[in-house]
This record gives C-alpha cells, sequence and structure tokens, in this order.
C-alpha cells in the first residue's frame, strides 16, 4: 500500500473515530493528483517494458477513486463513493456535495477527504515551471452529518 493509501486511510479512520461513526452513509474524496506514486511506476514500467504484461496492481493502486474505495472497503461502506478531481478546488466540490447529500436527506453521515501526494518528479516539474514544490503527503478527513 503506497503512502497516500495509508495516510489516506489513517486519516479517514481517526475522524470516523473523533465522530463516533462506524461506517459512514457516503465517502467523498478530493484529490489534486491522485496517486502519482503509483501511477509513476505505471508509466515507468510502460517505458521500459512496453504495453504487454504490465503489473495490473500498478494500474488498480495509480487511479484517483482508488482512494476512496480503500476506505469504503475497510470501513464496509456500500453507499456513495465518489472523488472529485479539480485541481486545487476538488474539497470545495467534494464539500458542496456533501452538503448536497445532507440537505436532501440522501445521508445522515458523509465522510469528506483531500487527499494528495507529490513526488520527487513532480517537484522537479513545479519547480521547473517556476511553482511551489507541495508536500509529500497531505491528508485530511472529516465527517459531516445532519445533526440528527
Amino acid at each position: 500500500m503506497g503512502k497516500i493509501m495509508k495516510s489516506s486511510l489513517l486519516s479517514s479512520l481517526e475522524a470516523l473515530a473523533q465522530a463516533g461513526v462506524d461506517k459512514p452513509d457516503a465517502i467523498i474524496t478530493g484529490t489534486m493528483y491522485g496517486c502519482l506514486e503509483y501511477s509513476e511506476r505505471l508509466l515507468e514500467q510502460m517505458k521500459e517494458e512496453g504495453e504487454t504484461m504490465l503489473k495490473p496492481t500498478y494500474f488498480m493502486q495509480s487511479t484517483h477513486n482508488t482512494i476512496g474505495s480503500n476506505i469504503a472497503i475497510k470501513t464496509h461502506c456500500h453507499g456513495y463513493n465518489v472523488t472529485y478531481t479539480q485541481g486545487t478546488a476538488s474539497l470545495s466540490w467534494a464539500l458542496r456535495d456533501a452538503e448536497m447529500l445532507l440537505k436532501e436527506g440522501k445521508a445522515k453521515t458523509v465522510l469528506v477527504g483531500c487527499h494528495d501526494e507529490s513526488t520527487p518528479l513532480l517537484n522537479s516539474l513545479l519547480k521547473r515551471d517556476g511553482a511551489e514544490e507541495l508536500p509529500s503527503i497531505h491528508a485530511i478527513a472529516m465527517v459531516l452529518s445532519c445533526g440528527e
């Protein structure tokens, strides 16, 4: 399990424990770049070995929605689960979606998280473009409820 998977799961389980919730009704995740570590591994393997006989684990662990899926598996949440990948606005979109679910009565508890990782390659590209480097890991999670 990569570092973003571990940190997203840990922060989510901590948020749920603090809220006294075993299983949320919904999981909404925001991420800018998703699972970069495994995306880079997949691309590196494609570069070195071509497109045949690729390790399926690298692909499965590289998709953005893997984060929310991992949390759902651990919490046994079979409800609404979506991932927003709108760059720096990902968390805002996740919160808006959670608010709508709660207001419409479609969920009573929603786990909302914002999880990202950076890699040396990403930071070198950002630095080359004059942008600020990102921390190696960023994971926050919160439980929103309708207050009942």
